[in-house]
């Protein structure tokens, strides 16, 4: 069955208890086609009380991450799916090369990190906090205290 419609992807800019920056998409199948607008996605915690989505200009950051994890669990896929392949090949009888099924093992482990990682790459710096947070009414002093509080061992 194939689905459209409008869903949020590229969650980037992530400021934890306070907000992140996600990317409204036309989609097919849950894959992000068009970009129609980004929101700064407001989590209610100790310095905001009520959850909200803020309109802001499109962010080429959350398109471009939306489009990069889309594609990453496509080839993430293909790779589990290469590798089930060799196993069923070599369980009816020709036998499994070494190099066959490290390599789709390899990708399946290299691809999975990198998708795993796109999520760090999506945290804010404090900058760019300091800039989405002033679009939401908190001060500087707000942010910098967030990020304090976030930040201590």
């Amino acid at each position: 069955m194939i689905y459209f419609g409008q869903h949020d992807f590229g969650k980037v800019d992530v400021v934890p208890g306070l907000f992140a920056v996600q990317t409204r998409f036309f989609h097919v199948s849950f894959f992000p086609l068009i970009p129609l607008s980004s929101y700064l996605i407001v989590q209610p915690g100790e310095i905001l009380t009520i959850s909200d989505e803020v309109a802001i200009p499109i962010s080429g950051k959350s398109v471009a991450f939306a489009y990069l994890r889309a594609l990453l669990i496509l080839a993430i896929a293909t790779a589990a799916i290469t590798l089930v392949l060799i196993l069923i090949d070599a369980s009816g009888g020709r036998g499994v090369w070494g190099s066959e099924l490290l390599i789709a093992s390899g990708f399946l482990v290299v691809l999975s990190g990198i998708y795993y990682v796109t999520y760090s790459f999506g945290v804010a710096s404090i900058e760019r906090a300091i800039v989405l947070g002033s679009r939401i009414g908190l001060s500087s002093h707000d942010i910098e205290g967030h990020f304090a509080q976030c930040h201590e061992f």
